[in-house]
């Protein structure tokens, strides 16, 4: 087949690249004004009453700095992973008008930048309303990068972003729309509202229980002797003044010295950590089973079926937004994206694996499952009998 012949079906590509190249112009949001919110040394939940207040008034400063400070939390930032992960290494495929794959966009939807969309875009489900920054157009189609417009610059509402100089710009008009794109989920605060007095509560008991182990958790060791000279006493009473993390000390046989002594969990602060903990899994994950604690299988199938549930949920919205919103913007651009759907792949493991091991062995009687499938499957090593080899 001669070049000529494929020329009607590359051209539009080629044209649609030479525009990107060429003719379409970056212009990007300016540089916001740099300003970090507040770090708030012991944050109280009279902190987080009024940072909500002014969120629903569209001024989320605050609330942006208990949200950077939540997201510090180690097991929070694990659901939060987790969650993430389960939709961005999701595989996906590009189809075209007809329902077919269409490889001319599987070079613009690649690199880096595009994994970053979709880690935004899950964002914000949790931080709330943002805003995805594209880079130049790349020679081979899609962007130079995807960039994150800091939340506390934005102002949802009235679709503006705050500049350098408190300058507010509409980013949903030229010259930015095409290079700035709006996540708008359903929350207008985002998950992390709800997750902040978990935290809050978390970070109080530990500190309380750091000072806890500061006063009883370390054993004291005292000597007792006859001590009648003054200025061995004073001695004595500058040991006691300054006895800490060392725990001894020398007193007179006569003296009784009484040290208070406790229990951590009897104290409640281990038992509220993890309850914090527990909560924040359910409110991110929906369920416990696969972070905090173990149990039956069923009970893990059910928390594993819920979880997944939330999963197929989050590729749905980032399904809905690459399709309406990051799309139209690439085809308006130039780039080979005409009439293309982002489209994840279905759920392999949608059955847990023991309902998938039974449905095997009731199979087995009446059809014969190769044994590489098997392999792969289940991660076992396998090999077919001789007399099953097909030449």
């Amino acid at each position: 087949m001669s070049w000529l012949s494929l020329l009607p079906n590359r051209l539009p590509t080629w044209l649609g690249r030479l525009h990107a190249q060429g003719q379409a112009r970056h212009n990007p949001l300016p540089p916001p004004q740099r300003r970090t919110a507040p770090w708030l040394p012991e944050p109280s939940m009279d902190t987080y009453r009024s940072a909500m207040r002014q969120a629903r008034n569209g001024n989320r400063k605050l609330l942006v700095g208990l949200y950077e400070q939540a997201v510090q939390d180690a097991h929070l930032a694990s659901v939060l992973q987790q969650r993430t992960l389960a939709t961005t290494s999701r595989p996906y495929q590009l189809l075209g008008p007809n329902g077919k794959p269409a490889p001319d966009a599987e070079d613009a939807l690649a690199g880096a930048w595009f994994a970053d969309f979709k880690r935004l875009a899950v964002r914000a489900l949790f931080w709330g309303p943002g805003l995805v920054q594209l880079g130049p157009p790349r020679p081979a189609g899609g962007f130079a990068h995807a960039s994150n417009v800091p939340e506390q610059q934005l102002w949802p509402q009235s679709q503006e972003v705050e500049t350098e100089g408190g300058l507010r710009l509409r980013y949903d008009e030229p010259p930015y729309a095409d290079w700035a794109v709006p996540l708008s989920p359903g929350s207008p605060l985002g998950l992390l509202a709800q997750a902040v007095p978990l935290v809050l509560a978390k970070q109080q008991a530990l500190a309380y229980w750091n000072r806890y182990l500061e006063l009883f958790g370390m054993p004291f060791r005292a000597a007792h002797t006859a001590l009648d000279d003054p200025a061995q006493y004073a001695r004595v009473g500058e040991m006691l003044n300054t006895l800490g993390a060392a725990g001894w000390g020398v007193f007179d046989k006569d003296d009784r010295i009484e040290f208070a002594q406790g229990n951590a969990a009897q104290a409640g602060y281990e038992p509220l950590c993890r309850f914090a903990d527990e909560q924040l899994s359910k409110l991110v994950l929906g369920q416990t089973m696969t972070t905090d604690r173990g149990g039956s299988l069923a009970q893990a199938q059910v928390h594993e079926r819920i979880g997944q549930a939330l999963f197929r949920a989050d590729a749905q919205w980032v399904e809905e937004v690459i399709n309406t919103a990051l799309l139209p913007r690439m085809e308006r651009l130039g780039m080979p994206v005409a009439g293309v759907r982002f489209q994840f792949l279905p759920d392999e493991d949608a059955l847990p694996p023991a309902l998938k091991l039974d449905l095997v062995r009731t199979l087995l009687p009446h059809y014969r499952i190769p044994a590489p499938w098997l392999s792969a499957e289940f991660g076992i090593a396998l090999q077919e009998p001789e007399a099953h080899k097909t030449i």
